[in-house]
């Protein structure tokens, strides 16, 4: 069996992955690809000459989101939110990139992917990359394996650990998460990793994929992404800690 065999007609199918031994080779490109601002910040997005248009736009949405603006007059110079590692999924739009730069404004370090594959406006994306405002992993129309990957890449802040709060439309982040926790513990208990192939779900056999390709990489132990555990701001259900409010 394939990772891929069981994705949705119009899907786009990527090189096989053979289970279990073996990484899957997309998951290993995409890696590859992602690319890094002039100060080392990590991003993947469409298009980088969309930015001065995105950036002409989220100027216009500053004027029309006054909450935000007084939040980093009257707080920004205190930095509240100094030294926070802050993982968003949320819509990529024009709107979202005011609240990106609103959290840094604030003190954050902030890292993005969009909650759904049809609403990034790549223009937005371009923008707040250009200004280095927050990693960001988003772009219109992703593939379902993409997405995936891009949830994946916003909760993992290298040495640091995880992210201290996640803020999560549509609770894909916190399903990750959950998962990566209970894979983690039985890869440590048993040393048995997930198996794609125990689901007839294709999206879920993704998940699981990315979970159990993770774990086996050397280079990013078990643990690593996951271990910090945070709330999340909405979106709730079983959760692994108690929510923050």
């Amino acid at each position: 069996m394939t990772r891929w065999t069981t994705l949705p007609a119009g899907q786009p199918t990527p090189p096989p992955c053979v289970f279990p031994d073996q990484i899957c080779p997309v998951l290993e490109e995409m890696a590859l690809q992602v690319e890094k601002t002039t100060s080392g910040r990590e991003y993947k997005v469409k298009d980088m000459s969309q930015a001065d248009f995105g950036r002409l736009e989220i100027e216009l949405a500053e004027v029309e989101m006054p909450g935000l603006m007084s939040c980093r007059a009257e707080f920004g110079p205190s930095q509240p939110f100094k030294g926070t590692r802050i993982s968003d999924s949320l819509h990529m739009t024009i709107q979202t990139a005011v609240l990106i730069e609103t959290f840094t404004v604030l003190g954050a370090e902030v890292r993005w992917c969009s909650c759904n594959i049809f609403s990034t406006q790549d223009h937005a994306a371009a923008a707040a990359i250009a200004r280095d405002s927050a990693a960001v992993f988003a772009w219109k129309g992703e593939a379902l394996q993409e997405y995936w990957w891009c949830t994946e890449r916003f909760l993992d802040w290298g040495p640091e650990g995880g992210p201290d709060l996640i803020v999560d439309d549509g609770g894909d982040a916190t399903l990750l998460i959950h998962e990566g926790v209970k894979a983690e513990e039985e890869f440590e208990k048993t040393g048995k990793l997930p198996d794609p192939s125990s689901t007839d779900n294709a999206e879920f056999q993704i998940v699981l994929g990315l979970i159990r390709d993770g774990l086996k990489l050397p280079t990013r132990p078990a643990g690593r992404l996951f271990e910090s555990r945070p709330p999340a701001c909405f979106q709730t259900g079983k959760r692994l800690t108690p929510a923050p409010f």
